[in-house]
């Protein structure tokens, strides 16, 4: 996978997070965003993961199945 697609990607995705919320201020925003992060990162099916979250994933692939069922 190009990078440039994965950007474009995460940056549509980051830029609907933003749409959805309304700051108070700075302090505000920082905290919606890095809790929006945090979904976005651990604990959301992603499709490139067979739509497993990347915790599921990982827990997959340290048990020795490449992080895929088969």
């Amino acid at each position: 996978m190009e990078n440039g697609y994965l950007e474009s990607s995460t940056d549509a995705s980051a830029m609907s997070a933003l749409n959805e919320n309304w700051f108070t201020d700075l302090a505000d925003a920082r905290e919606k965003i890095a809790e929006w992060k945090q979904d976005y990162n651990q604990a959301r099916p992603h499709s490139a993961l067979d739509y497993h979250t990347p915790e599921e994933f990982a827990k997959t692939a340290a048990a020795g199945g490449c992080g895929k069922q088969l």
